[in-house]
This record gives structure tokens, sequence and C-alpha cells, in this order.
């Protein structure tokens, strides 16, 4: 559920610290943003705040500390943005202590209605944010923080075309600049416009060769269009650029499942071990591992213990119960993979994977007239995989199985 209330109260400190900034009392303004933070730590407004005073004052292992602490509660592409600048800058000779910017009453009207639309963001009450962002761009219409938060909105609601409208506002100048061209080329690739997605990533890789992050956005572009070499290709350069343990376990299973694809299980089932000793309780890794290894009738012993250490890490998780049913069903334990696969059907009913496994476990239960309605319903929901498409109709025409009346 949402709660407003701590976002509230560190509000009343976001206020205060800027007051102290405006005053020239940079100390008491750290301290006091700080304190705001420790009550909301997941208030985006506070934390760019202190963030960006910290790194203006060449305090940059602080900033990034405070940015880091966000990152673990809350995904975000601005404070990622933020925290590989500022990452960046801590390279770059110091600049002076904080130089005070002329403020203006317009400036103080924005960051008022920006902040409030930050509190409601990813709650039930976006179309609210919506108008506080407005009412930001109103007083302050190049405000690019309102604008990139604005665009991400549009693309909640899939109104693409005005997403980017929205990212394209933004100036190169802006700390937000560099976020909003990685949104422009991510919403290109999710309106199938892929050339032109490619060309964008492109010329950020080109412009920004220090970020390499942006490999592991033209990463995902590739797996996207099933060119899954040149996504591991992309993957290793993001991989270079990352010392974040968890950072690097999310690409190393990225890469590991482009391998998969390539059918190069040798060199997956690598990556997804290394994604493991770096993050040995993800649930989604050790699934995928332990799957691809049950899939291929290999170290079975470990694939059966990986399925099942995930189940009971996420054991309301479709694609997790469906392989613990499967285990089962290779183990000959038909009744209990019923029970599981028909859990997995309940928690995603448009699975046609999951249908058709459990077709399966019908079929050897004699349940054949439930299998065929299982086989066909997996072949209506347009199974990708080639090999399970050709053996659901050979079994729905009597081969194999036997399944023909």
């Amino acid at each position: 559920a949402f709660d407003v209330e701590p976002s509230m109260a560190a509000y009343k400190y976001y206020h205060l610290g800027r007051l102290y900034l405006k005053a020239g009392q940079v100390d008491k303004a750290v301290r006091t943003l700080r304190d705001g933070s420790l009550i909301a730590p997941q208030a985006l407004f506070i934390v760019q705040t202190l963030g960006d005073v910290l790194s203006q004052l060449g305090r940059f292992d602080e900033a990034i500390a405070v940015y880091e602490q966000f990152l673990t509660l809350s995904p975000s592409v601005l404070v990622s943005e933020e925290l590989r600048r500022v990452k960046y800058k801590k390279t770059e000779p110091r600049k002076p202590a904080y130089v005070l910017a002329k403020s203006y009453i317009a400036d103080d009207l924005s960051k008022v209605a920006y902040g409030l639309a930050s509190l409601l963001l990813g709650s039930e009450f976006q179309e609210t944010a919506r108008q506080f962002l407005q009412l930001a761009l109103m007083v302050e219409p190049e405000y690019p923080m309102a604008v990139f938060m604005l665009g991400l909105l549009e693309e909640e609601k899939k109104n693409y075309a005005t997403a980017i409208q929205n990212y394209e506002k933004i100036l190169p100048a802006s700390s937000s600049y560099l976020a909003a061209q990685v949104r422009i080329a991510e919403v290109l690739t999710h309106t199938n416009k892929k050339e032109e997605a490619l060309i964008a990533f492109e010329k950020l890789i080109k412009a920004y060769p220090q970020f390499k992050f942006l490999h592991h956005a033209v990463a995902q572009f590739y797996f996207e269009i099933k060119k899954f070499d040149l996504s591991v290709k992309h993957y290793e350069l993001a991989l270079s650029g990352v010392v974040d343990g968890q950072q690097k376990a999310a690409l190393l299973f990225a890469k590991g499942a482009a391998y998969e694809r390539l059918k190069n299980y040798k060199k997956a089932a690598q990556s997804f071990q290394k994604s493991l000793e770096l993050d040995p309780e993800n649930a989604t890794v050790l699934n995928y591992l332990g799957y691809m290894w049950l899939d291929l009738g290999k170290n079975l012993n470990e694939a059966y213990a990986y399925i099942r250490q995930a189940a009971r890490l996420r054991p309301h998780d479709g694609a997790i119960i469906d392989s613990l049913g499967w285990v089962y069903y290779t183990q000959g334990e038909y009744d209990i993979s019923i029970r599981y696969l028909e859990k997995a059907a309940s928690l995603l009913p448009n699975d046609p994977t999951i249908q058709y496994h459990l077709g399966k476990a019908y079929y050897k239960k004699g349940r054949h007239k439930e299998a065929r309605v299982k086989w066909e319903r997996a072949l209506h929901l347009n199974l990708e995989e080639s090999m399970h498409i050709t053996e659901i109709r050979k079994l729905l025409n009597g081969e194999g199985m036997g399944v023909k009346e």
C-alpha cells in the first residue's frame, strides 16, 4: 500500500534544507536533508537534492552512497543516471565548494510542485501527479526533471509519441539528457521502430563511450530482435564497466540467457553460475538454470535442487511452479506434478508452455480429453518453441502418445 506520511514529513526537511542553502548555511542544509532522507529513504526529491549538493561540494563518495541506498529500495532511471555522472565526475579535477545559485519565486514553486508529484509517482494517484508536473511546467516550462517524469507517465499510458516529444524537450546541458535519450531509444524499440532504435543507441555509445551501461540497453535491444550473438557481445561490454555485485549478477544472468538461446549451454551455465555466486538466492536464475538442465537431461540432481530452492523463495511465481511440476513429471510423480502444474496454470493462465506441460501430465493419468484441451489451448496461445509446436501437432494427430480418438 502507498504510505504518503513519511514522504510528507521528509518534505518539511527538504524545504528547510533548501532555505539553509539559500542562506549559505551549506553544512546545516546537508544535515537537514540527511535527516529527511532517513525519514523517507524512497523520497526522490530529497535524494536528488542531497546527492546534488554533496556532489557539488566534491564529497563524491557520500553522494554515491546516497544514490546507491536509494536504488536498493527503488529503481530509478534518473537516480541511476545521477549516480553514473557522479562516479564520472569523481575522476575529474575537484571543483570549488558549493556556490549558491540565484533563486527566483518561479523556481521555488516548480520545485514544490515537482516534489509533490514525485511523492505520488508509483501510487494510485498518477493523475494527481501529472497535474502537479503540469503545474511545475507552467511556472518553469523547461524544468527537465518534470519534463522527464511526465514522459515516464506518458509511457505508462502507452502514449509513446507524446512521451518522445517530452524527452526531446530536454536539452543536452541537463543532467536528465542522457536518461531521456535512452528512453527515446527504448520507446522506439517497444514500438517496433527497430532501425531507428539501433541508430539512436549507436549514437549514444559513440557520444558517451565512458558510460558502459549503454551497452546493456543495446544488448537488450539485440536480444529482443533475436540477434543473440550481438546481444552477448554487448553484455560483455556492459560487464566491463560494472563493479556493483548486484548489477554484475543481473548482467551475467542476461548474458547467460542469450547464450542459452544460441544453444551454447556450457557458456550459458557458466554465466548463470557466476551470477549465483554473486546473488545466491536469486530465484529467477536458480529456476532458469535448473530448468535448462532439466530440459537437457543433465545435472538432474542439481537441477531439482535449484528449482525447489527457487520455489521456496517464490512460491507464487507461475513460471517457477511450472518448473517444479515438470520436475515431478520427469520423476514419474504425475499426481504431484498435476497439482503444481494446475497451480502454475492458475497463476499464469495464458502461458502456453504451462498448458503444454499440464496436457502431458493429464495424458499420463489417462485424462486424454483434458490433455487435448490443454494442447489445443497451447497452440492457440502461440507457443514460440517450434519443437513444442511440432510435438503438440503430432500428439493431436494421434502420433506419439496416441491421443487421436
